[in-house]
């Protein structure tokens, strides 16, 4: 794959080459959004509408999640890289009655440009919000993972910068956990 087609395809999943410019915003005259609990669009696929409506009467029916704990997890610190990958996870963790705690944090510094990186921190805290749970912002960090990933600017994808890069956040997750006494963390990673 050359080189060309690899930035353009980590363009594609809001990642950006290690050697780019973190306050340059190429598409800043482009019109991104995004809205949680937006009504579907007629082309969704069947999988979406089906999830979509799941999740709705869920809410609306009281839902308690069984999930499977570790003994002594109460709080928990989940980190989220953009809400439509959290939704589900979160919904499940806030039904149910085995954990008191669930704070939503995001530290998210290899997503560019800054205006996707803003865009999916607020529809992230509007879920939040909606759920009624705490939204930590650990802010946008991209100089540190520039310096991080130095060298490895066109590794493929699963390469060892993708792994350097959730270890990178995992750390900061991990510190931030322990510096506030939540007894486990998780990501939405293994999900998007």
């Amino acid at each position: 794959m050359s080189s060309s087609q690899q930035q353009q395809q980590q363009q594609q999943h809001g990642e950006t080459p290690a050697h780019a410019d973190p306050d340059a915003d190429a598409d800043a005259s482009s019109s991104l959004s995004y809205s949680e609990g937006a009504k579907l669009p007629d082309s969704a696929p069947a999988w979406a509408v089906a999830a979509s409506e799941r999740l709705k009467e869920r809410r609306e029916n009281g839902y308690v999640a069984e999930l499977d704990v570790p003994p002594g997890v109460k709080r928990v610190l989940l980190h989220s890289c953009c809400a439509p990958c959290s939704g589900a996870m979160v919904e499940e963790m806030c039904t149910s009655d085995k954990l008191d705690e669930v704070v939503v944090f995001f530290y998210n510094p290899n997503i560019h440009p800054r205006k996707e990186y803003e865009i999916r921190k607020d529809e992230n805290k509007t879920f939040c919000q909606k759920l009624g749970i705490e939204f930590v912002d650990c802010d946008y960090d991209p100089e540190n993972w520039y310096d991080r990933m130095k060298g490895m600017e066109y590794d493929p994808e699963r390469g060892t910068r993708c792994t350097e890069c959730f270890d990178m956040r995992m750390e900061r997750t991990a510190l931030y956990a322990h510096e506030n006494g939540f007894d486990a963390i998780a990501t939405t990673n293994a999900t998007s």
